[in-house]
């Protein structure tokens, strides 16, 4: 719907539309926002005139009270119980997916999630964006990760997974096509990494090996026992 096709006389059905989602039974709470507010009796037979005449006792006025705080405490526990429900709803989609572990390997291009702005009030969390720029990775101890900017200055401390998502260019831009070189570069560094680290494991080896003190030594030579048996000699 456009600006222009707005009814101009929508002003005159404001109160009514206050009305309606007042009184309107919300599901996540199985209450409306009128009855939490107001502390309303649901779900009960409406008082007869001859005692809705007479003085308020303060008997009447605690089991109200009473009442009141106890459909706040059961408005708050469908709450709950509700969040809960979208929670299992979405692990279950979560875990369909079996993505396992998320790596990250060197040079690919990852953002960092702002946590410090789920724990303000300020004014600049609805402005500022969650996610960083994207930023490269440059080496990783176990679940841990070094970064550096784009144009290679390190970026101070250590980062975990869970605050890092993978960022993909865009196809044929500019920047996919170096982030593509780059991870190539990465990947051949990698395999010579392996390569030269397999190779002093086999050096050392074999140097452990030519250290010995029983190396290139021949093995004693076994010599019968004898035994006199009867005055004369027998071999065993």
């Amino acid at each position: 719907m456009k600006t222009d096709d707005i009814p101009r006389t929508w002003p005159n059905h404001f109160d009514e539309a206050i009305r309606i989602l007042s009184w309107r039974l919300l599901p996540a709470l199985k209450f409306s926002p009128k009855e939490l507010l107001l502390g309303l009796v649901v779900n009960t037979k409406p008082t007869n005139i001859a005692q809705s005449t007479t003085p308020v006792s303060e008997a009447d006025i605690t089991t109200q009270m009473a009442y009141v705080a106890q459909q706040c405490l059961d408005g708050y526990a469908e709450a709950v119980a509700h969040a809960l429900r979208r929670k299992r709803a979405f692990d279950r989609r979560v875990f369909a997916q079996n993505l396992g572990e998320v790596t990250f390997s060197k040079g690919q291009l990852i953002q960092i999630y702002r946590s410090d702005l789920d724990y303000t009030f300020k004014m600049e969390r609805k402005l500022l964006p969650k996610w960083s720029i994207p930023q490269c990775i440059a080496s990783w101890n176990l679940n841990s990760y070094v970064l550096e900017t784009m144009k290679g200055d390190p970026i101070p401390g250590l980062f975990s997974a869970r605050q890092l998502r993978q960022f993909t260019p865009k196809t044929g831009t500019k920047l996919a096509k170096e982030q593509a070189l780059v991870e190539a570069r990465c990947a051949l560094e990698e395999k010579e990494g392996e390569k030269e680290e397999e190779r002093t494991i086999t050096e050392e080896r074999a140097a452990d090996t030519t250290s010995s003190p029983n190396h290139g030594a021949k093995p004693p030579e076994t010599t019968p026992n004898h035994r006199r048996i009867g005055g004369e000699d027998q071999h065993q």
